[in-house]
């Protein structure tokens, strides 16, 4: 994580360091939703943290310095809740993979969208 955000402030560049990462997430998930294989679950589980997290912390700062006036706009922006209850129906947990899924992939859109309207 840490890695990650210091390359994309050096490297002045968001969008690969959200897009990689969230590649992983979404690899992990896919994983996590179509195997009970403990082996495999237990391998998504570590690389699904680490990935969104990773992202995450980019995507902060993408949304802060991207946002202009007012205050209010970039705090809403930047205001993301996680619902652990989600988390309520295992050993599958198939609603929370779906969700996590679901939100890397429009997680991968948003990135891709705010990246071409910010070249416009």
């Amino acid at each position: 994580m840490v890695i990650n955000r210091f390359h994309s402030d050096k490297k002045q560049e968001r969008y690969w360091h959200i897009v990689c990462p969230m590649v992983i997430c979404l690899a992990a998930n896919i994983i996590a939703v179509v195997t009970l294989n403990t082996a495999a679950r237990y391998i998504a589980m570590m690389l699904m943290p680490g990935s969104f997290y990773a992202a995450a912390t980019v995507v902060i700062s993408w949304a802060a310095g991207s946002l202009s006036q007012p205050t209010i706009k970039r705090a809403s922006a930047v205001a993301l809740i996680w619902c652990s209850y989600l988390y309520g129906s295992s050993p599958r947990y198939l609603p929370a993979f779906l969700v996590n899924l679901t939100a890397s992939a429009l997680a991968i859109l948003a990135a891709t969208a705010t990246r071409m309207y910010l070249r416009r």
